[in-house]
């Protein structure tokens, strides 16, 4: 039996890193509480 996987190059290279997922991933959460921070203040402007 032969099965086809593919496997996108950052799942590997968080795979390999595990640290580096933790940083990309604390990134993203910063980035999307800015994001809410500046929609709140948007809605609230108005």
């Amino acid at each position: 039996t032969k099965t086809n996987v593919f496997v996108e190059s950052q799942t590997i290279r968080y795979a390999v890193n595990p640290d580096s997922f933790k940083e990309d991933l604390e990134k993203t959460k910063n980035e999307i509480h800015d994001i809410y921070g500046n929609i709140i203040k948007e809605v609230n402007d108005k």
